[in-house]
């Protein structure tokens, strides 16, 4: 009772998101009547916190809410990714989570030589899990895994 604990939403579960989103402000200002307010529900005098500076390494979990899902494949019509300015964040992120899930594949298949990581599309980020916008290429899971495992 009595132990918890607010923690900083820039490096815990982040979405990336604007100061000041409108979404979450409309939301606030529904609850609370206040009118001019963070999307922490800091008052706009106050600074409030941009997710989207945070740096890459000092975030612990992140929720591909803003940014999108990494296997949605939409990088270039996404207004959420850029290679410079506030939205990097949102394609580090997805570069990372391919990371994993190449980390993961390797670690199945003992092969760094998979049959899709010759995909042009974006890459260094994707990893060649994407081969077109909304083309996601599926992971293949090892016939003798258990899938309760999963």
């Amino acid at each position: 009772p009595n132990r918890s604990m607010e923690l900083n939403r820039c490096l815990y579960n982040t979405i990336v998101e604007e100061p000041s989103n409108a979404r979450a402000i409309a939301y606030l200002i529904n609850k609370t009547g206040a009118k001019h307010m963070c999307v922490t529900g800091q008052p706009l005098g106050d600074e409030c916190e941009d997710c989207r500076k945070t740096n890459f390494w000092d975030i612990y979990t992140t929720h591909f809410t803003d940014c999108g899902k990494p296997h949605s494949c939409s990088i270039e019509s996404s207004p959420y990714f850029k290679f410079t300015g506030p939205r990097r964040l949102c394609t580090r992120l997805f570069g990372a989570w391919h990371t994993a899930r190449q980390s993961l594949e390797h670690k199945w298949w003992g092969s760094t030589e998979l049959s899709f990581n010759t995909s042009l599309y974006y890459p260094k980020t994707t990893k060649g899990h994407c081969f077109k916008k909304g083309g996601y290429v599926g992971m293949k899971f090892p016939h003798d895994l258990d899938e309760a495992w999963i």
